[in-house]
């Protein structure tokens, strides 16, 4: 992902018109966050397909529901972090982005932790992977569509929503 949108977005400084380079500057963040955040996607699987042996153990009060919770997203942490670092540094490095490296890599750090944790919570409140992906492709979808990077102002109705959203914070 990092290789494709250092592509689409090389040297986005580089362009004829400023506000284009400054747009498309903010889109490269935008779209990479982005994707660091659905990056995660696998450990939506976790909960629906470990659930029968989570409530067989749960019953015979091995562990509690947020030891699991906790365990599950702490093991997966180390693959996050090195998925955010190496996107994060190909990303800024291809774009050319004037953002610094390390805030970058640590925005990317931020944005696939949170990801996950929101997937795990899908996950571990839904009952088949099926019904964990309707959930998550509205959370998922409704959050990036407030973001800033995609509407500059929502409906007033809206805006409760913005506050909440993973994207905007």
């Amino acid at each position: 992902m990092g290789i494709i949108f250092g592509a689409l977005y090389y040297d986005v400084y580089d362009k004829s018109t400023e506000s284009f380079a400054v747009l498309d500057a903010q889109m490269c963040i935008v779209m990479s966050t982005l994707m660091a955040v659905w990056l995660p996607y696998d450990v939506l699987l976790t909960f629906p397909k470990e659930r029968k042996i989570f409530l067989r153990e749960r019953k015979g009060g091995l562990y509690t529901s947020s030891a699991v919770y906790m365990a599950r997203i702490t093991a997966d942490v180390p693959a996050h972090l090195v998925s955010a670092i190496i996107m994060a540094l190909v990303v800024w490095g291809m774009a050319g982005l004037m953002i610094d490296p390390g805030l970058f890599t640590l925005i990317m750090i931020y944005s696939i932790i949170v990801g996950a944790a929101v997937m795990q919570l899908i996950g571990a409140i839904s009952r088949t992977f099926e019904e964990a992906n309707i959930y998550m492709m509205v959370v998922l979808m409704m959050s990036m569509m407030l973001g800033t990077g995609f509407v500059r102002e929502v409906p007033s109705f809206l805006t409760w929503a913005r506050e909440i959203s993973i994207m905007g914070i």
